[in-house]
């Protein structure tokens, strides 16, 4: 935070990628507070309009116990009309999955269709792991076949999860 300030006292103006650097770090030290701070900033000079940053910020909140924040978060951006994509889906799938809401999770995956979005193996993995930790692994292994047959190969990590 004291390069930032030091940044902007000296007239440099922070990039997208400076911010976002800024905000994980923030929350990967739990300073939630400062992170939402910062991103109400990067807000307010339009500079948090972009995919990469909702991400990092659905992300974070998810990794700080604050996944209810991060579904509001994503409706507000649902509700605008912003573009969403598989990354951003894909963390809130996580951080669903990690806080125990199943049933919201599977909900999300389903709609992502008629939001016109595709799994990638990531998002996939992050199922297919839920599955293997809950002893569904019937389910997993279906997932695993619906994944091959929409053309989404599965990797080491979609494998390991089901060893």
């Amino acid at each position: 935070m004291n390069l930032y300030r030091e940044m902007i006292s000296k007239g440099i103006r922070p990039d997208v990628v400076n911010y976002n650097t800024l905000l994980i770090g923030f929350f990967n030290m739990g300073r939630v507070g400062d992170a939402r701070k910062l991103f109400d900033e990067m807000q307010s000079i339009d500079l948090a309009s972009n995919s990469y940053i909702f991400a990092s910020f659905i992300d974070g909140l998810c990794k700080n116990d604050c996944v209810l924040d991060a579904l509001e978060f994503f409706h507000t951006l649902e509700i605008s009309g912003c573009e969403l994509n598989i990354k951003i889906v894909s963390c809130l799938i996580d951080g669903l999955y990690k806080s125990g809401r199943i049933e919201m999770t599977w909900e999300l995956f389903h709609k992502l269709t008629e939001k016109c979005l595709v799994p990638n193996v990531v998002t996939y993995n992050i199922m297919v792991n839920g599955l293997c930790k809950e002893g569904k692994l019937e389910k997993a292994n279906g997932l695993l076949l619906d994944m091959e047959e929409k053309g989404c190969i599965p990797d080491v990590v979609t494998f390991g999860k089901l060893m």
